[in-house]
């Protein structure tokens, strides 16, 4: 497993507690950190064995700019 790391990705979210948080919105800055095999990736060296950062870039902000 290898491990990796996006760091201080920023987003305009609109998370909180209080209702006013949920509504006017914050600005988030995340470090993501997450482990995937790419064993195949370095024996093949394609790149549809890896990683698709765009696809997990995607999930992320789905997430951070959605409400909670």
């Amino acid at each position: 497993m290898e491990t990796l790391t996006l760091k201080s990705l920023s987003f305009k979210g609109y998370h909180g507690y209080y209702e006013e948080e949920r509504k006017q919105g914050n600005d988030f800055e995340v470090d993501v950190i997450f482990s995937a095999d790419l064993r195949k990736a370095g024996e093949t060296d394609q790149l549809e064995d890896t990683i698709d950062y765009q696809v997990v870039l995607g999930t992320i902000k789905k997430v951070m700019n959605g409400p909670s």
